[in-house]
């Protein structure tokens, strides 16, 4: 029942995502400082950093237990960004960046179960993953403030 479940949301969750794009309507909480235009135009190629974006969007936008559903592509994420970092941004503060995301993300993959029924705990998990994704962001717009 568990999986049949799963596939019903995971099939929802696509059929969703047909339509999205990286201008699309669903937002990102609020508090998370938004990349300026230089550093939006270089995340633009970065595609691991478009997907953790779009599955960071999808969670803010639903339920936070259904998060727990995105945390593999979360880990999937973040590692390929941390293997495919564009070349200005390829600087100690935003691979410690990606380090504080990576930490985030494998708490909330470890620590929750896929049978956590506590809203609360995963809402904090989710909380923290966005602060980190802020912070991400906070140094992608500096980085390239600095090197200019």
């Amino acid at each position: 029942m568990k999986t049949l479940l799963l596939t019903a949301f995971s099939l929802l969750l696509l059929s969703c995502n047909q339509g999205i794009t990286s201008n699309n309507k669903l937002a990102l909480n609020s508090n998370i400082e938004k990349l300026r235009p230089p550093s939006e135009l270089i995340v633009q190629k970065w595609d691991a950093y478009q997907n953790l974006e779009s599955n960071l969007k999808l969670i803010c936008n639903t339920n936070p237990l259904n998060a727990t559903s995105f945390r593999e592509r979360l880990m999937t994420n973040v590692k390929a960004m941390e293997l495919n970092i564009p070349e200005p941004f390829n600087t100690k503060s935003v691979k410690n960046s990606l380090k504080g995301m990576d930490r985030q993300i494998s708490s909330f993959y470890y620590e929750v179960q896929e049978d956590e029924l506590s809203k609360r705990v995963v809402q904090r998990h989710v909380n923290d993953i966005m602060k980190a994704f802020g912070k991400l962001n906070q140094t992608l717009n500096r980085t390239l403030t600095y090197s200019d």
